[in-house]
């Protein structure tokens, strides 16, 4: 049996269990936590960390406190697969540093399939918020930067700004922005030399495949990045000046850190069964 429920210790509308508080919170407006990473940032921010569970007996107690969102719910915990090795169930690590002892899987132990009905390894697992496409990931900032600052962003990030090679990964862009309205993003493509010769700046190529919008480029030497319109236009390529603010797209191939999370958190946080299986998530049982 775990010890009762004490605040002793613990500040307002958290709850104690042996030198630990925990806090269970819903994704909301004032609570961003639908992905696992603004999750964690979030409970770094109230001064905790995602949960780590290291005994049956604190599985119990989180189990006690979760029974009134039970089989509606889930929530992120801070486990997550620190190994890109091919062995799922190998290489979980807790966000306090300690190595998976305690388990309490759900119906299915994870995989690095993906989650459908296919049991067929997919072609590249992909870092949490990131969206596997063929062998590369991509990610979708929110937030607006001028191109070269949106290059850097993405370098840091382990990749690079959006190179579009064909027509299979602009359909692909297509279906993930045309219910964007009044959105542009920033892709790769640029005129460096400010002469109409056109190159991706992840490799410096020229591209093979283009989707100008009709009457573009048609300001050669000083719109020398390209953007993509969300929206009506979705999909369609217009080159402006490079020091506008945009929402831009980052590429990476073959991601080398495979992260696979489950659900609930020291502060707890509600993410839909749903968005788990798009980003590769597994949900557990206490």
């Amino acid at each position: 049996e775990s010890p009762p429920v004490q605040n002793e210790g613990c500040e307002p509308t958290w709850v104690s269990y042996s030198d630990c508080c925990y806090r269970i919170l819903h994704h909301s407006g004032s609570v961003p936590a639908k992905s696992w990473e603004d999750a964690r940032a979030y409970c770094q921010v109230l001064g905790g960390d995602l949960a780590s569970i290291g005994t049956q007996e604190e599985g119990r107690f989180l189990q006690r406190q979760l029974m009134p969102s039970y089989g509606t719910t889930v929530f992120w915990l801070g486990l997550y697969r620190n190994s890109s090795g091919e062995i799922a169930n190998e290489g979980w690590v807790w966000m306090d540093g300690t190595a998976l002892k305690y388990k309490k899987w759900g119906v299915t132990t994870p995989t690095i399939t993906t989650p459908n009905v296919t049991t067929a390894k997919p072609e590249v697992v992909c870092d949490l918020g990131w969206k596997p496409f063929r062998k590369s990931c991509y990610k979708t900032s929110d937030v607006k930067r001028q191109w070269l600052a949106a290059k850097r962003d993405c370098g840091d990030l382990g990749g690079h700004l959006l190179k579009i090679d064909d027509q299979a990964e602009q359909s692909y862009f297509y279906k993930q922005i045309w219910n964007l309205w009044h959105s542009r993003f920033w892709i790769g493509l640029n005129d460096p030399r400010g002469n109409g010769t056109w190159k991706w700046e992840s490799d410096s190529s020229s591209p093979q495949y283009t989707n100008w919008n009709a009457g573009e480029p048609n300001g050669i030497g000083t719109e020398r990045c390209v953007e993509m319109f969300g929206g009506r236009l979705a999909g369609l390529w217009n080159d402006h000046y490079c020091y506008t603010y945009r929402k831009y797209i980052c590429e990476k191939e073959e991601s080398e850190c495979t992260i696979i999370i489950i659900i609930i958190c020291s502060s707890f946080f509600v993410v839909c069964s749903s968005y788990c299986a798009n980003i590769h998530t597994y949900m557990i049982n206490i």
